[in-house]
């Protein structure tokens, strides 16, 4: 199944991620060395992964999103089509 609204659940979610997992990278390998400070840590980490999740499920509640059977050629045509909006798009400003 493919949801038309995944490209805008990505755009809002893709930002965060690397900061999550840079946050969380730091916060493991402080914990190898204080649990107590590595607590301290995961309260930057704590409203990341809560904002990603919140997004998820505010997506995944709608009771209007379309979910779209089809094959993965489905899938890889869509997004074919965005890319070839978003370059279009990039390449008018470079002009």
């Amino acid at each position: 199944s493919f949801s038309v609204f995944s490209p805008f659940a990505n755009l809002l979610i893709m930002p965060i991620v690397p900061l999550a997992m840079f946050v969380g990278f730091v916060v493991a390998a402080v914990g190898v060395i204080s649990l107590p400070l590595a607590s301290v840590g995961s309260l930057f980490l704590l409203p990341l992964v809560r904002y990603e999740i919140g997004v998820i499920r505010w997506f995944g509640s709608l009771p209007w999103v379309i979910l779209i059977e089809h094959s993965i050629i489905f899938g890889v045509v869509y997004y074919a089509i965005l890319g070839w909006f978003i370059i279009s798009e990039k390449h008018e400003q470079l002009i």
